[in-house]
């Protein structure tokens, strides 16, 4: 402008979402601020940030927050100006088993049941794979799947332990292009003493 003047500032954000300022007001995060007095062409920086709402917001969504500026005049001029936000991606997993063993004797068979939830924002396209210790078995394929965002889904590995198994760790790994996720279990087999 062409004179000294301060500007309130109010935010307007979209629906679940909240916009405040970071430093302008006496208590940080607030949705309306003062600049204070501004010299003539005098510029500030300033500072806002997003809160997301509790409920995950899908990935790409593109969202308006609105900044309104009105000027300490006695005309008390208004400017809106529209902030864009795009909601990045988040590819994120949780892998659990829910079956419980205790140690196995060599030639039994058990059934591993897994649970996976796509706690992210996006859609998953999911390869499993199964590690095993040495000298134990899978009895089941394990397919590539997609996982949509907020979807959750079980299902059983059945796994079998040859004369020779060891004990160590079962881990399964769900890979998606560039990121894996995977829970370990450790599994333990009891030698059963061979008759003399």
């Amino acid at each position: 402008g062409n004179e000294d003047i301060g500007y309130d500032l109010f935010l307007e954000s979209p629906p679940g979402w909240y916009a405040g300022f970071d430093d302008l007001s006496a208590q940080g995060g607030a949705n309306s601020a003062s600049t204070g007095l501004m010299l003539e062409d005098g510029q500030m920086t300033i500072g806002i940030s997003f809160t997301p709402p509790q409920v995950m917001t899908l990935a790409g969504a593109e969202l308006t927050v609105n900044l309104r500026v009105i000027a300490q005049s006695e005309e008390s001029k208004s400017t809106l100006y529209q902030l864009p936000l795009i909601v990045r991606q988040i590819s994120e997993l949780t892998v659990d088993l829910e079956s419980s063993f205790s140690s196995i004797t060599p030639g039994n068979t058990i059934s591993l049941q897994y649970s996976v939830e796509n706690i992210g924002n996006t859609d998953l396209d999911l390869s499993p794979r199964l590690q095993l210790p040495q000298g134990w078995s899978q009895n089941t394929v394990l397919d590539d799947f997609i996982l949509n965002w907020t979807q959750s889904r079980n299902f059983i590995v059945s796994i079998t332990a040859e004369d020779d198994a060891k004990s160590g760790q079962i881990s399964l790994v769900m890979e998606s292009d560039d990121k894996s996720w995977n829970h370990v279990e450790d599994i333990v087999v009891a030698l059963v003493p061979k008759p003399v």
